[in-house]
Parts: C-alpha cells; sequence; structure tokens
C-alpha cells in the first residue's frame, strides 16, 4: 500500500482570537437561577461522534410566555468559554466553520429575560468524530483496477468495490474492504462477475452489487455479507442485458436497472425483485428507434421511482409509479451528446441530474447539473460545473444542507480551470445553485474520480484510479476529505 496522506487539523487560533475580542469568558457571566434555566441541550451532554456540521440546540421556558427572549451562546475546548453567539431569537445556534474532528467541546447558553434577567444554563460537552483525512493508492496485480462505488458499513468501516479491466469486453469484479482510516482488510476479485457497477447496503450489512455475468452476459446481482462471501447471485434479461444501478426500495426488495435487448433494440430495463432477488415485475422503456442504457436510479420521496441515462447519444429522464408505470419523460435536444450519468432527488420538489455533455466526439465533456421539477418533469435550471472533462463517469450526492456535491475526472490546471492533467475533482453546490467550493486531487498523475459518498460524521470519500507515470500501472484510489472537501494540514 502507498500512502500520499494522513492528515489532521485541530482547532484554528485566529477564530478563537476573533471571537475573543468580541466576548469575555464564562465567569463574567451573571449568575442564573436554578429554577428556569436552558435544558435539553443537543447534542446530548456528553455525546461522542458528534458530525462536524452538528448545529447546537436547547431548550427554555421563558418566565412570561409573551416576552421576546434572546440568547448568548458560549463554547470552548479549555477552561474558558468565549461567546460565539449573541442575541440570537431562537434557540439553535450553527457554528459558523463546522467543529473540529476529534475534539472536546463545552458550551453553554445564557437566556435574557425582556425585564433584563440573565439566566444562565450549565455547562454541557460533547466530543466530535474522529474523521481524518487521507488518501491511499492501493497497487494490484489485476489489471487496470478502478474503484467506481462506495459504501460505509455499520461499524464505520468501508466497502470499495468497481472492476479489473482487461479491455473493453474482459473484466472482474474487484471489492475492498477498508477500516475507517483507510487501511486494507481484504480484497477480491470475482471472476464471474464483470463488474461492481452499482452498490447497496442491505440489512445486517449485506453488500448487494450488480452487473454483469463474465460468461452468460446477462443482467447480474450479488448479495455478500461484509467479509466478502456470496450469499446468493441471480441473473436476469438475456443476451448482452446488463445492471448499472441498484436500489432497496422503502418498501422491501431490490429495484435494479440497466439495458435489456428487445429484438435488435436496446431498452432502458427496470427489474423488481423481492429480498431474495426473484422476480415481481420487470418492464422496459425507450423509443424502438434509439439504444437505451439506464445509469442511474434514485426512489423518489412519493414511492415512485426516477432513472436517467443514455438514449442513442443524449440525456433522458424517466420518472414512475411504485409499478414502474411511466408518468413523465425528458430527452436532452436532437443532436446533443449528453449522457445523463448520476442522479439524486436533491429537495422535496426536484431531482439534480449529472450531465457530461460533449460538443463533438473528438471533444472533452462538460459537466453540468440540471434540475428537473419532481412533479412535471420540467426542466427548473442548469448548473455548468468547472473545466473540461476527459471522462464521462462520474456521481452526484444530496449532501446534507439541502445542496448537491459532485465528483468527476477534470482537465486540471489546480486552479479551478482547464489543463493538460486529470484529476478528481469535487465540486459542492448550495440549494440555489451557489458553487461554495472546488477541490482537485492529483497525488498521482493522472487521477480519476468515479465515485462520491458522504460518510456518517459528515465528510466524503470519493473513489476513482490513479497512476504515477505513463509507465506506471493503474491503481485504485480511495480519498477521504473533510466536509468542506479539503486534507487536514500536517
Amino acid at each position: 500500500m502507498m500512502v500520499v496522506g494522513n492528515r489532521r487539523s485541530w482547532l484554528c487560533a485566529s477564530i478563537l482570537a476573533g471571537f475573543l475580542l468580541i466576548g469575555c469568558s464564562s465567569s463574567d457571566n451573571p449568575a442564573s437561577p436554578a429554577s428556569n434555566r436552558p435544558f435539553n441541550p443537543v447534542p446530548l451532554d456528553g455525546a461522542k461522534e458528534v458530525r462536524p456540521d452538528m448545529p447546537l440546540s436547547w431548550r427554555y421556558t421563558p418566565s412570561d410566555p409573551e416576552g421576546v427572549v434572546t440568547y448568548d451562546v458560549y463554547y470552548g475546548t479549555g477552561s474558558t468559554l468565549i461567546p460565539a453567539g449573541t442575541n440570537l431569537p431562537d434557540t439553535v445556534f450553527s457554528p459558523p466553520l463546522p467543529w473540529e474532528d476529534n475534539t472536546t467541546y463545552r458550551w453553554k447558553v445564557a437566556a435574557h429575560e425582556p425585564g433584563g434577567e440573565v439566566n444562565e444554563g450549565p455547562v454541557w460537552h460533547f466530543t466530535t468524530i474522529y474523521g481524518g483525512t487521507w488518501v491511499y493508492s492501493y497497487p494490484q496485480s489485476a489489471p487496470s483496477p478502478r474503484l467506481y462505488h462506495a459504501l460505509e458499513l455499520s461499524d464505520r468501516t468501508l466497502i470499495a468495490a468497481g472492476a479489473s479491466v482487461t479491455n473493453e469486453n474482459t473484466s472482474e469484479m474487484l471489492m475492498f474492504h477498508l477500516d475507517r482510516d483507510g487501511v486494507l482488510l481484504w480484497d477480491s476479485l470475482y471472476t464471474d462477475l464483470r463488474s461492481a457497477a452499482d452498490l447497496a447496503l442491505g440489512a445486517s450489512d449485506a453488500i448487494i452489487a450488480v452487473g454483469q455475468f463474465s460468461l452468460q452476459n446477462r443482467g447480474a446481482a450479488a448479495r455478500m455479507n461484509e467479509a466478502g462471501d456470496i450469499e446468493w447471485t441471480r441473473s436476469y434479461g438475456t443476451n448482452s442485458s446488463r445492471f448499472n444501478a441498484v436500489i432497496l426500495p422503502s418498501a422491501g426488495g431490490y429495484l435494479f436497472g440497466g439495458t435489456h435487448w428487445v429484438g435488435s433494440s436496446a431498452k432502458a430495463w427496470l427489474v423488481r425483485a423481492d429480498d431474495e432477488g426473484a422476480v415481481i415485475w420487470n418492464r422496459t422503456y425507450g423509443p424502438s428507434s434509439a439504444a437505451d442504457s439506464l445509469i442511474d436510479l434514485v426512489e423518489t420521496s412519493d414511492g415512485g421511482f426516477a432513472f436517467c441515462g443514455v438514449s442513442g447519444s443524449g440525456a433522458f429522464l424517466v420518472r414512475t409509479n411504485s409499478i414502474g408505470d411511466s408518468l413523465w419523460g425528458y430527452q436532452s435536444s436532437v443532436g446533443e451528446t449528453s449522457p445523463a450519468v448520476s442522479l439524486v432527488q436533491d429537495t422535496d420538489s426536484t431531482l439534480a441530474v449529472l450531465i457530461m455533455r460533449q460538443s463533438s466526439p473528438s471533444s472533452p465533456f462538460a459537466a453540468e447539473v440540471r434540475q428537473f421539477m419532481l412533479e412535471d418533469g420540467s426542466l427548473s435550471v442548469g448548473f455548468n460545473l468547472p473545466g473540461s472533462a476527459p471522462d464521462r463517469r462520474g456521481q452526484i450526492i444530496a449532501d446534507d444542507d439541502l445542496g448537491v456535491t459532485v465528483v468527476y475526472t477534470a482537465l486540471s490546471d489546480f486552479m479551478g480551470g482547464d489543463g493538460t492533467t486529470s484529476a478528481m475533482r469535487l465540486v459542492r453546490l448550495a440549494p440555489l445553485g451557489t458553487r461554495l467550493w472546488t477541490v482537485d486531487y492529483n497525488p498521482y498523475d493522472p487521477t480519476w474520480g468515479y465515485g462520491l459518498l458522504q460518510l456518517a460524521e459528515g465528510n466524503y470519500l470519493a473513489v476513482g484510479a490513479t497512476r504515477g507515470s505513463p509507465a506506471a500501472d493503474i491503481e485504485p484510489i480511495v480519498v477521504k476529505t473533510t466536509y468542506n472537501g479539503t486534507q487536514h494540514p500536517e
């Protein structure tokens, strides 16, 4: 294993100094009557493994229900608590920056009554999760290994999977199990399965992988335990059928999506299966004149489904009800080369799709997020992502603040623009499409970004592949970042 970095960050002294300029220590605050104090803190007093984006909240019973109460929040990591928020109108406080990893914070609240009385609460404390960042590559004897997707198990260890690619028609599924610090626990190559095109996590940490059988060329689904042992495999469809996506619907069982051949035409394909993989229903979609491939799918908030992919050379998006009946569809403009490669429901009323738009077959892609209304499929807005992309793979996920985060491969000069180097690029968009940050990772040259996961602690995990030099072998790579996409300093 080659270690590129293993970094942590600590509380920024400049931020604390800024707070000190506007406040005082906890010993300067008036005493509070024990009978009327802030209570019910969130996080709970003594809580551990708190996420770095967790806001503080509490409850308070005013002396006068009609009066206007304001609050001051104090916190710190030592014996002195500094004012962080003053004259707050509500019983909630969001820190200006995420909490630091693996740090114990002490905090309290002072409630200001209309008559001038100040009721100060007790000092509470919580400890944030350890979220050390790192970058690892994993040399393999198998040819051209790449990682496409990742899962986080209940014990916070990680599953990353993809394929070892011999050529366009020959590949084998590759899977890694990593501890939370990126140390390889085991890896396995599954010769009967062509690739882990997508993963899902079931009950008791069961891993569901989909792709295509190597010999049968049929759609394949496999359920494995956390040790990587296959519990069952199922095949679906006919020759040249394959799965590209899997989800576990809230009603139980599985929904697989991919491509199925009907006569001489390829169709987008959904298969609804029970907990053991037996087919409940299956549907194909698409015009008879185009080759359609379903690439990604989601369950919508109303219990239906949506899927995206490529029809001919253009993007499509379809929304269905819970039994697969089509409710509406979107097709990109005629002549537009723009596969839709990833999909997420980002708000209660919209779907966000990652489009890799290409001006000509010989030119790089331009990454774009298009947002569609869930109700009728109308295009709400589009956001161009920075740079050109030499690869059409990528993934979009919804983050905790109702925005989205995207990973893809970009031609990078490490200044957010085009260059000659392929880098793994992460971009985070706020709910209205404002670009919050763009970060490139290129520990080796080139590096490709394929899959993305937001961990329970709030930080990100990106997977892909890298190569140290033109003569070097391709190696799988996993990058763990902070909540803001950065690496901790040494």
